[in-house]
């Protein structure tokens, strides 16, 4: 924790001695161990309730959550593991594989008109922010020729 090496503690040790005293220093080192001892133990108590805290608020039902959305089953990738594992029965994985082209051709077309919707969103905004600077640059125009005028 501290990365202490034995020359530093026996340093340590040497000027304990001179400061304190041979007769003193073992009640100070059993005090100190005790004061160590409670630091731990308070230590290990709120490592504890930190726990306790985050399985009462579901973290730990966040966690599972994420795993089994990157597992290859939710990802869609264990019918291609079995097609894989399944190449002595050709007209299954043929069936198999079909449908696995036939969702996937059915998420693909999802994605695709998600997409289109947001390019067409974005589109709009880009056309009303383009619009809406021209204006601006239009009217400071003609007001800075207006000045210029008078």
């Amino acid at each position: 924790m501290f990365d202490l090496g034995w020359t530093e503690l026996l340093l340590i040790g040497i000027v304990a001695l001179i400061v304190v005293g041979p007769k003193d220093l073992p009640g100070m080192f059993r005090t100190l161990g005790k004061l160590m001892a409670r630091v731990r133990a308070m230590a290990r108590d709120f490592q504890r309730s930190m726990e306790e805290a985050a399985d009462s608020s579901g973290a730990s039902d966040i966690a599972v959550d994420l795993k089994n959305l990157t597992s290859p089953k939710a990802m869609g990738l264990d019918a291609i593991k079995n097609l894989a594992s399944s190449s002595d029965d050709e007209e299954e994985a043929s069936k198999q594989l079909e449908a696995t082209k036939a969702e996937m051709a059915e998420v693909q077309k999802k994605h695709t008109e998600e997409l289109a919707k947001k390019n067409q969103a974005t589109s709009k905004k880009i056309a009303e922010f383009s619009e809406n600077s021209d204006k601006k640059q239009k009217t400071s125009s003609k007001k800075s020729i207006k000045k210029k005028n008078e």
